[in-house]
């Protein structure tokens, strides 16, 4: 039997290291899909560009990071220009909050700071009417926890493009391009372990930049978001 090909993690930028994390933003989505080491190849996109070929991958994932989008730094506009040939390639991709946003981005959508300032927490992640009939959505609950953390967002979605899910400060938490091709603005990857060390970090810094209703307490277990990269790696192998 032939070896499943590995999928590929584009990295938009490190853990700083104030937030006492000792995962890197790559590693917890080997963790959190289950990937054996041969089963992940890891690019950090800041340093360097994605591969040419596609051919040797299953399928993408695009991280999150702290640059925001709207800055559009070298590396991310590189990124931005890869990530449209690889979707228009045929390539499965998940772009996760940075991701979410750089893809929307890319095809047209606008992304810009949030009216209503920061997400930062545990929040309840609301599936729209017929999301569950998306093939990497129909396993997942009607509503369920998730971690968040970000201070931009996508206000205005590409065109052709399905909100699959809300949440009550923002109304584009999932998009769908197409079967393969999903966007979420939550972390999937984030352990509470990890949402508990942003919370600190960031909620201490920045404590006076947002309102108080955006911060999600308790921070709780989210497993039918973590399960969300294991369906879409799972998905894009079969």
């Amino acid at each position: 039997l032939a070896m499943p090909k590995p999928v590929l993690i584009l990295e938009c930028g490190a853990v700083p290291k104030r937030f006492g994390i000792q995962d890197s933003f790559a590693s917890m989505f080997i963790k959190t899909a289950k990937l054996s080491p041969t089963r992940s190849w890891v690019v950090d996109a800041t340093k360097r560009s994605p591969p040419g070929d596609l051919k040797a991958f299953s399928s993408v994932i695009v991280t999150g990071s702290l640059s925001m989008v709207t800055d559009r730094p070298i590396w991310s506009r590189r990124l931005a220009k890869w990530i449209v040939k690889a979707v228009d390639g045929g390539a499965a991709v998940l772009g996760v909050c940075y991701g979410h946003q750089l893809l929307a981005d890319a095809f047209g959508g606008q992304v810009d700071y949030h009216p209503s300032g920061l997400e930062i927490g545990t929040f309840t992640i609301k599936l729209e009417k017929g999301a569950d009939k998306h093939p990497l959505l129909k396993k997942l609950p009607q509503e369920f926890p998730a971690q968040l953390s970000h201070s931009q967002t996508v206000l205005t979605p590409p065109k052709g493009v399905r909100i699959l899910a809300r949440s009550e400060h923002d109304p584009h938490q999932i998009l769908a391009y197409s079967e393969k091709v999903v966007t979420c603005q939550f972390h999937p990857e984030f352990s509470p372990a990890v949402m508990e060390s942003f919370l600190k970090s960031v909620a201490d810094r920045e404590r006076h930049t947002f309102p108080r209703p955006n911060i999600g307490i308790p921070v709780k277990q989210t497993p039918h978001a973590s399960e969300l990269i294991e369906l879409f790696v799972n998905l894009s192998t079969d």
